[in-house]
């Protein structure tokens, strides 16, 4: 068997694997699975895909959530928000929304192209909840129409921290 023919065979048996352990890096990375945030066991936000999070505070008062976030391409509005916890117990759907509402209608929040936004979510409810108190594997949801686009997109993400 010659040289250049065994390197041949070497790729071709080996290079499927090496393609698929490839991919799946890429993909884990994409998913934000190699962030730092991923491994502190402090607070934060996981598994937006098409928002981007920077900041959240989940309060035991009338302003239950205020979330900073950035839209990665498109400018959005926020249409609503909606905390559940771990066992699927919906803690908060507040009744309105405070924020820049630029070129969105009433009681929405407009997040501009590559931007950021802060939402206050009011009028919910965190009864049951002590500030302290850690929670982990609560469910943020965010539904926002893109303007220009079709409405009714939702992102959700995976929040860890303390009540505040």
């Amino acid at each position: 068997m010659k040289r250049g023919q065994a390197a041949l065979e070497f790729l071709m048996t080996y290079g499927w694997a090496i393609m698929a352990i490839v991919i799946v890096g890429a993909a884990l990375f994409a998913l934000g699975f190699f962030s730092p945030q991923i491994f502190a066991a402090g607070k934060g936000c996981l598994g937006f895909s098409a928002l981007s999070y920077v900041d959240h505070l989940f309060a035991n008062d009338g302003d239950p959530i205020v979330a900073q976030l950035g839209s990665a391409k498109d400018k959005v509005c926020v249409t609503a928000v909606t905390l559940t916890l771990r066992d699927g117990t919906t803690i908060v759907t507040p009744t309105g929304l405070v924020g820049t509402q630029g070129g969105c209608g009433s009681g929405e929040v407009e997040i501009i192209a590559n931007g950021q936004a802060t939402i206050n979510a009011t009028g919910g409810s965190l009864s049951g909840q002590s500030v302290g108190d850690a929670y982990s594997g609560a469910t943020l949801t965010i539904t926002y129409d893109v303007v220009g686009g079709i409405p009714g997109h939702s992102d959700t993400a995976t929040c860890n921290g303390k009540w505040e």
